[in-house]
């Protein structure tokens, strides 16, 4: 299974590319869809959003709201999309925002989960927090997910977290969770961690 659909599309557009380019820089437009700039990665030509028809690129492509993603072009691969344990990232509210084959949804809702647990350190006085991220970095992060999944829901998302949880943490899931630790030990490869998604995207 493809690490991300989003490495997948740059190196497809980099294997077809001459020689002359250097690479593809990812945008976002305002609705939080990506789109790609091929060579210099600087966006001279307009166009329109694939996702909700809005302009995008051009000059004044910071005035339309759309975000530079990648700070150099990339030839193929983007660092961080298949590093193993937790890639440190800044918080976004971009609504589409997703990993692989995980839907907006998912994303979130994982997303949240796993920064609620990173929060352990500073509640139990006995661990010792990471340099990073940071207990404030980890709230922004939180506050970015309640706001996505509050806008995918239409109303707050506290008894959304209370009933996922409840079921993350339930006996029948518990065993499956602990009966894949034993057979996979950590999630060290794309496959296992492609089948830990797809399992949570069930149960979400």
């Amino acid at each position: 299974m493809p690490d991300d659909l989003v490495q997948v599309a740059l190196r497809a557009l980099h294997s077809c590319q001459d020689s002359r380019m250097v690479g593809n820089t990812r945008y976002a437009c305002a609705c939080g869809a990506v789109f790609f700039v091929s060579d210099c990665g600087d966006v001279i030509e307009e166009g329109r959003c694939h996702s909700c028809g809005a302009a995008i690129g051009g000059l004044d492509y910071v005035a339309r709201g759309n975000e530079k993603l990648d700070d150099q072009p990339s030839e193929g691969d983007i660092s961080g999309l298949h590093e193993q344990g937790y890639v440190v990232h800044a918080p976004n509210r971009i609504k589409s925002e997703a990993a692989r084959r995980m839907t907006p949804a998912t994303y979130r809702a994982l997303h949240f989960l796993v920064h609620s647990c990173m929060l352990a350190p500073w509640v139990l006085a006995s661990s010792h927090p990471p340099a990073e991220p940071s207990m404030s970095e980890i709230l922004e992060h939180l506050r970015a997910d309640w706001a996505c999944m509050q806008f995918a829901l239409g109303c707050a998302p506290a008894g959304f977290f209370m009933d996922l949880a409840s079921r993350i943490l339930s006996p029948a899931v518990t065993a499956v969770s602990y009966t894949f630790r034993l057979q996979h030990g950590v999630l060290a490869s794309l496959h296992d961690r492609a089948s830990w998604e797809e399992y949570c995207s069930n149960v979400i």
